[in-house]
């Protein structure tokens, strides 16, 4: 799993990169109180993240995504 900041459709979001098709998964919107990578990683969360991104394939594919940064491991 990677994690990643990007803007679609003009909103800012974060999240993983998972997949051999680099799918996005928007973490931001699946774990209320954690609004950003850095935020993630204080809280010790990767752990939860994992969890969401590790079931079926629910990511997005990342065409249309504008300034993807994928963070690297800390």
């Amino acid at each position: 799993m990677k994690l990643a900041s990007w803007t679609h459709d003009g909103r800012a979001a974060w999240g993983a990169v998972v997949g051999a098709d680099d799918a996005l998964v928007d973490l931001g919107a699946r774990m209320s109180g954690v609004d950003s990578v850095a935020a993630l990683l204080a809280s010790g969360g990767l752990a939860a993240a994992r969890a969401l991104v590790a079931g079926p394939a629910h990511g997005q594919p990342g065409g249309g995504v504008r300034q993807r940064t994928t963070h690297a491991r800390p």
